[in-house]
C-alpha cells in the first residue's frame, strides 16, 4: 500500500506510530524519521489521530513516513539495574522475557 501511496502525484504522510492504546490525548509526542523508541513504547490513538490531522496544514513531513511516540522509556539511574526493570515491564506487558 505505502508503495502505491508513494508513487502519486498527491501530497502524502504516512505516519507510522508505536504501538496504539486506548490512553487520553496528551499532545506530548515527537515524531521523526528516526527516533528512539524505548522498551515497550506506546501512543494513544488520540495522540496520533491528532498528529494526523496536524499534517494537513504542516509540511513537514510531506511525502514522509515519520515515526510518532512519546519520549522514550529507558532504565534510569536508579540502582535497580536492567534485569529489574525488563521484569518490571514485563509484568506490566504480561509477557514473561527474564525470569
Amino acid at each position: 500500500m505505502e508503495k502505491i501511496v508513494s508513487e502519486t502525484l498527491l501530497d502524502w504522510v504516512i505516519p507510522r506510530p508505536v504501538r496504539l492504546t486506548s490512553g487520553p490525548r496528551t499532545g506530548a509526542y515527537r515524531s521523526g524519521s528516526v527516533l528512539p523508541v524505548g522498551l515497550f513504547p506506546e501512543m494513544s490513538r488520540a495522540d496520533t489521530a491528532e498528529f494526523m490531522l496536524k499534517q494537513v496544514t504542516d509540511d513537514t513531513y510531506l511525502h514522509g513516513r515519520p515515526t510518532i511516540t512519546y519520549q522514550a522509556r529507558w532504565p534510569t539511574g536508579s540502582g535497580r539495574g536492567l534485569k529489574s526493570f525488563i521484569q518490571s515491564a514485563s509484568r506490566v506487558h504480561g509477557t514473561s522475557i527474564v525470569t
